[in-house]
């Protein structure tokens, strides 16, 4: 193999948007040649190596007044002609649309495609059409990467024998570090504000145990992703008298430094393929607490008691009672927390990147 061409929509910042651009950026270092050929330029976007190509294929602006079919077409069309012209070895497709897309364009010219997962299949994958273009396109993919067994195992068998599934990988300035000596009493939380995330879960459970622990609070990093969920959070929290203990920060650069010494890290999400900032958390040696939410990812990384605590999802009671047991024993939390930080051994980039590109190089071949 020695070019590839990544395939998504855009590659604002995401979880999968942030996987795409940093394999680019890793295949590009080690010699292939990469392309990223995207639906549309976002405003916001993880970097790319000035040696990557980046072409757009998606309708321009003077035809985005045209109806629902003419782009679908238009984007099709445009994926087509990039493919055509560029021959990679292997097309690599992230997201659902794109996925459908690449499959479609891939097989009429004879060019291996790998789709990849990243997200709760479970109501992103089930609106109108998803089911039939599931059971009969994706079988034609040449490959697939999942990010956990529960992801993988919704999608038909035959993908499923020829697919793979590889967790994210740690940002190299997790590797290194020793976990804090003192700990603060501020419980995190690091996610956008989003309805799925379900942060008004962590803020019910807090309530619940805050005049307990008066000394403790609780604070939110994440940007407003516009949905009205962060005023409806904030509407909450000084309706009942929480204004002094509860704080949204909003995106912040330098959230590394503002969590690493806060008691615990807490994600409370419905649905989660595989949270980084969960990892994260746990590679600098911060106690984590999760809900065991849709698509695996936590229950896939958590021993429960071991190396943190797993709830169930929309449970405040079961939130509460693993806050109060996290503060309660904190020799218990530094234990969970020495054993969180083995996740530097398995997710260690240059693994994960090396699980990546031997899994292409197969494909392509």
């Amino acid at each position: 193999m020695k070019k590839i061409l990544i395939h998504l929509n855009c590659l604002e910042r995401g979880g999968q948007e942030r996987v795409a651009s940093n394999l680019a950026n890793r295949l590009t270092d080690e010699g292939f040649e990469v392309v990223i050929a995207t639906v549309w330029k976002g405003k916001n976007e993880y970097p790319i190596n000035d040696k990557v190509r980046r072409i757009i294929v998606g309708p321009t602006e003077a035809e985005e007044n045209k109806n629902r079919i003419q782009k679908i077409i238009i984007r099709e069309r445009r994926l087509r002609d990039c493919v055509k012209n560029e021959n990679p070895d292997v097309v690599l497709a992230f997201e659902k649309k794109a996925c459908y897309r690449a499959i479609k364009v891939c097989k009429s010219l004879g060019i291996p495609v790998v789709v990849t997962v990243r997200m709760n299949p479970k109501g992103n994958y089930e609106q109108f059409g998803d089911k039939p273009l599931i059971s009969y396109l994706y079988p034609k993919a040449d490959g697939a990467v999942f990010q956990t067994e529960e992801i993988r195992d919704f999608f038909p068998k035959k993908l499923r024998e020829k697919s793979i599934v590889i967790i994210n990988p740690l940002n190299p300035a997790f590797l290194e570090g020793e976990k804090a000596l003192k700990r603060e009493k501020r419980i995190v939380h690091v996610n956008r504000i989003l309805w799925p995330k379900n942060q008004l879960l962590l803020v019910q459970a807090f309530e619940k145990i805050m005049d307990e622990y008066p000394e403790f609070k609780l604070e939110f990093y994440g940007g407003d992703t516009g949905d009205g969920y962060l005023q409806f959070l904030t509407d909450y929290v000084k309706e009942h008298g929480m204004s002094g203990r509860v704080t949204f920060f909003g995106e912040v650069t330098n959230v590394f430094e503002k969590t690493r010494n806060a008691y615990c890290y807490v994600n409370s999400s419905d649905e989660e393929g595989l949270s980084n900032s969960m990892m994260e958390s746990m590679a600098m040696g911060i106690p984590v607490i999760t809900t065991d939410s849709a698509g695996g990812g936590a229950r896939s990384l958590i021993r429960n008691g071991e190396n943190g605590y797993l709830v169930p999802i929309k449970d405040v009671d079961s939130m509460a009672k693993a806050l109060k047991l996290m503060i309660d024993n904190e020799s218990q939390a530094e234990h969970m927390a020495d054993e969180a930080m083995k996740i530097r051994e398995y997710a260690n980039p240059d693994k994960i990147y090396d699980l990546w590109k031997n899994y292409l190089i197969k494909v392509a071949k």
